[in-house]
């Protein structure tokens, strides 16, 4: 099959949302250096690429190749404007699935410098997301004159999806921005559905759902679709909604998924997971989807999520984790049958976010980026190795389950309590002593407290140092304090 080909039938399969087929189309990523060399289709293959990953979670790899293909477009005159602008739209749906401003803000710059007569259809589908990233960021308002826009695109002759999915965000928006009544919107909802395509079904029973629930009826989001073949975006909108709205009880990897997925999410960011977010501030416009969104008020202020006893707590049981046996996946300090050893920052990275993708498990792609995101390798050499790591931790005897290409772990036969850090980030052994109120750190200390070596004691040291997570105490030689 021919790239061009390829692509068009991967496109058709976006727009029946059928991501299953798309995905066994797909190509790998390729390298810097192939992309410079690269024509348009293969360019939109990358960006098709992209889309596909973070529909499915993933966030570093597709953000990588997303930005990769941008900067060949920029400044590849060979590519026609045309291509382009299809490459544009495939980009614009990574960027706004990824919360990526500063990607549309670039992306946008790169759209508007294509010859206005040259643009093919795929602007028209550009113009509709990029519309849509300005709502759900906040920059701007859906009043009077941002509905006129999002109306005049309706004006050009357009295939039946576009103008369907025209008309969902157009209804979508009002329901937001509260333009009209619930119950009128309800009647234009549910008739719309009926002859909406199949891309757009799942889309608007949770726009249904909604909208019943701002008028206190409850009706489930379901649809015929099962866990896993939603966007990623709406599993985890599914969750929420079933647990804190419908009054459904999750089961624990359900409820770990909704609180801990090591991906970016409204929805888990409100609930207390900080996974890449140095600071966060959720858009007045998620809070006017659902009523009584802003007094739910769940706890957040522990640093760590605690598995223990089939329930997810919000708790920081560090006094437990020294007596009972615990995995504390911050440190990889793995405490069971009165021994402790450490896992090492790949297993634990490994483990944190099998664990933390709970029900919905954890890809390829979302375990390989998660492990060797910072690393500049092939996606399918990373693949490789984190499969590795996956089997050794087999070994260790950790029940991780393999299906359709995902990693689950199996809570019902893990004993310990497992400790996630919100963060999602490793911190390592040095985080371990920290937790066992060591003051002062020499390499006697070391040795005692983590059952290491002298040589590996002394490595540890070297290496915390030249990160200048330690400093010389100013007492004697060889002794140190955290800095």
């Amino acid at each position: 099959m021919s790239p061009s080909a390829r692509n068009r039938v991967i496109r058709d399969h976006l727009d029946r949302g059928n991501t299953l087929d798309a995905h066994r189309l797909l190509r790998p990523e390729q390298s810097p250096l192939e992309l410079q060399n690269a024509d348009g289709e293969t360019l939109l293959h990358q960006a098709l690429l992209a889309r596909l990953l973070v529909m499915g979670g993933a966030s570093i790899v597709p953000l990588r190749i997303a930005n990769g293909v941008l900067g060949v477009c920029e400044n590849a005159g060979a590519v026609t404007a045309d291509i382009k602008t299809d490459i544009y739209y495939q980009l614009a749906a990574v960027f706004l699935e990824a919360f990526s401003v500063d990607g549309m803000n670039r992306l946008y710059a790169a759209f508007m410098r294509l010859p206005v007569g040259q643009r093919g259809e795929r602007s028209l589908y550009f113009r509709l997301l990029y519309l849509q990233f300005e709502v759900f960021s906040g920059r701007r308002l859906y009043d009077d004159k941002l509905e006129r826009e999002f109306q005049e695109l309706k004006m050009a002759t357009l295939p039946p999806v576009l103008l369907a999915t025209i008309e969902y965000h157009i209804l979508l928006n009002q329901f937001l921005a509260g333009r009209r009544s619930s119950r009128a919107l309800l009647r234009i909802a549910k008739a719309a559905q009926i002859n909406a395509p199949q891309a757009l079904q799942v889309f608007y029973s949770h726009l249904i759902c909604k909208i019943c629930l701002s008028l206190g009826l409850k009706t489930d989001a379901s649809s015929a679709l099962s866990a896993g073949e939603r966007p990623f975006y709406l599993e985890m909108e599914n969750l929420f909604l079933r647990k804190f709205y419908l009054e459904q009880r999750l089961t624990l990897p359900e409820t770990v998924s909704l609180h801990c997925f090591p991906g970016l999410n409204d929805y888990s960011t409100f609930l207390g997971n900080r996974f890449g977010l140095a600071q966060f501030q959720l858009p007045d416009v998620f809070y006017s989807q659902l009523p009584g969104l802003r007094e739910l008020r769940p706890a957040v202020d522990s640093d760590a999520w605690l598995i223990a006893n089939r329930e997810l707590l919000a708790r920081d049981d560090g006094e437990e984790a020294r007596l009972r046996p615990t995995l504390d996946l911050r440190s990889g300090a793995w405490f069971k049958g009165g021994r402790r050893r450490f896992l090492g920052r790949a297993r634990s990275v490994a483990l944190m976010a099998i664990i933390a993708s709970g029900s919905q498990g954890a890809s390829e792609v979302l375990l390989s980026e998660r492990l060797y995101g910072d690393e500049r390798i092939a996606l399918l050499s990373a693949v490789e190795r984190a499969q590795n790591i996956v089997t050794q931790l087999k070994k260790l005897g950790f029940p991780i389950i393999r299906k359709k290409r995902r990693l689950y772990f199996d809570f019902a036969k893990s004993r310990e309590r497992i400790l996630l850090p919100k963060d999602h980030r490793y911190q390592g052994e040095l985080a371990f002593l920290r937790s066992q109120r060591v003051t002062t750190l020499d390499r006697m200390t070391v040795c005692c407290v983590l059952k290491v070596s002298r040589r590996t004691s002394s490595l540890y040291l070297k290496e915390w140092k030249a990160n200048r997570q330690i400093e010389p105490s100013g007492r004697r030689y060889g002794e140190y304090v955290f800095a």
